[in-house]
């Protein structure tokens, strides 16, 4: 399995869990990272039936930190036009999440769904 390295600290990720989902976090900053199956599962559970899933990219801009996936500079976006800005691999592997951004990406698709 492959290393995975934060693109915030630079030091080893552990594996966790994030919301229910697998994941990998940084003892030290608390950031995760999920995959891109792990962030749609964490939507789905949050979500209503009905409700248009998928990852909704505004204003995106490549900031320096290093996609622990890949090694290629993130995407960052505000997700689904919130105030939430969270940062994307460039290739669509996954997501990076600072410390408890996971419960604002629930919150934001519980309001959504209702």
């Amino acid at each position: 399995m492959q290393q995975l390295t934060c693109p915030v600290d630079q030091l080893l990720l552990v594996d966790s869990k994030t919301s229910g989902e697998e994941s990998s976090e940084c003892a030290t900053c608390e950031g995760v990272w999920l995959t891109t199956h792990a962030m749609e599962s964490l939507e789905d559970n949050a979500a209503s039936d009905d409700m248009v899933k998928g990852q909704r990219q505004y204003g995106k801009q490549v900031v320096e930190h290093q996609c622990p996936h890949c090694g290629e500079a993130m995407v960052r976006f505000r997700y689904r036009g919130y105030n939430l800005e969270i940062e994307a691999c460039p290739s669509d592997a996954g997501f990076w999440l600072d410390k408890k951004e996971d419960r604002e990406i629930r919150d934001v698709m519980k309001k959504r769904g209702s």
